[in-house]
């Protein structure tokens, strides 16, 4: 949060596409790197601002070509941020912030392919109830980066296995809610079992509600998806049915919409299908301290 807010200056000249607004708040960031060259924080705002400088300019452009300025900015401002955080090494440092920037290189430098796998491994490592290292790298295991759709199963699991100790099955989930976001759809032939063990794992590491919200709208886009396809009462199906009816009875305690792909219509395909019953007796959906409960009227 502290590095988010010193970037938002520039996050806000990025969003509105002000390029040389924004190289203004990038040498700002370097000058405040330049007077402390010893402190890993300085190099470390310097490098995402150049990351999400070159990123953002990579991003803007429309249609499958980028531009060859466009690209040579893009890979100019990724060499810059590597120059940044190359005096420190983020696991002597036992900075994951350090790791994180560092993970981002992987986009833009010439051995991304080669160094993602370690460089995710000590991102993971450093900050091991982070998603945000698994659904980074599960990116770029994708077929448009370094990875294919024959061999994304493989790595799910090899990554679940090496933090099993500290999170579980959550990997698995997670590298798959990213593919997801990025492919529109789950990867075929995932294992539905350790898929759904994740998820509960992955909220279980917090119990914060806004991940129970997470896992909700991941369990009904999934019984959304098979309902398309499977035949009503599929193991499949019933299984992710009686998944979600059991997370939104014993977990949900709040809702937060943003978390919902798809907002209240997402919400209220949840409700309908696991309160189906009391809902056609007149019943009325009620947060409460244990989770959702259906009461009769009075």
């Amino acid at each position: 949060l502290v590095s988010e807010g010193a970037r938002a200056a520039l996050a806000a000249c990025l969003r509105r596409r002000d390029w040389p607004a924004a190289l203004v708040e990038i040498d700002r960031l370097a000058a405040v790197q330049a007077a402390h060259p010893e402190d890993y924080a300085a190099a470390h705002l310097l490098a995402r601002g150049h990351l999400d400088y070159g990123w953002a300019r990579r991003s803007a452009e429309p249609g499958p070509g980028l531009p060859r300025e466009v690209w040579q900015e893009f890979l100019d401002h990724t060499a810059l941020a590597e120059a940044a955080l190359d005096p420190f090494d983020p696991l002597e440092e036992m900075s994951p912030l350090l790791a994180g920037s560092r993970y981002l290189l992987v986009r833009g430098i010439e051995d991304g392919d080669a160094m993602c796998r370690d460089w995710y491994e000590d991102w993971s490592d450093l900050d091991p109830t982070n998603p945000e290292p698994h659904m980074t790298h599960a990116v770029h295991l994708l077929p448009h980066w370094f990875g294919s759709l024959a061999s994304f199963g493989a790595e799910a699991l090899d990554a679940a296995r090496r933090t099993r100790h500290s999170s579980g099955a959550a990997a698995y989930a997670l590298f798959h809610l990213s593919a997801a976001e990025s492919l529109g759809d789950l990867p075929p032939h995932f294992d539905l079992d350790l898929f759904l063990m994740g998820l509960t794992d992955f909220y279980q590491a917090t119990g914060c509600q806004y991940r129970a919200n997470i896992v909700a709208a991941a369990l009904t886009d999934l019984h959304h998806s098979l309902s398309q396809d499977a035949k009503p009462g599929s193991p499949r199906l019933r299984l992710v049915e009686e998944t979600l009816s059991q997370h939104l009875r014993e977990n949900l305690r709040e809702f937060h919409v943003s978390a919902w792909d798809n907002g209240e219509s997402c919400i209220e395909y949840a409700l309908s299908h696991v309160f189906a019953r009391d809902l056609a007796k007149g019943a009325r959906i009620h947060l409460g301290p244990e989770g959702m409960v259906a009461r009769p009227l009075a």
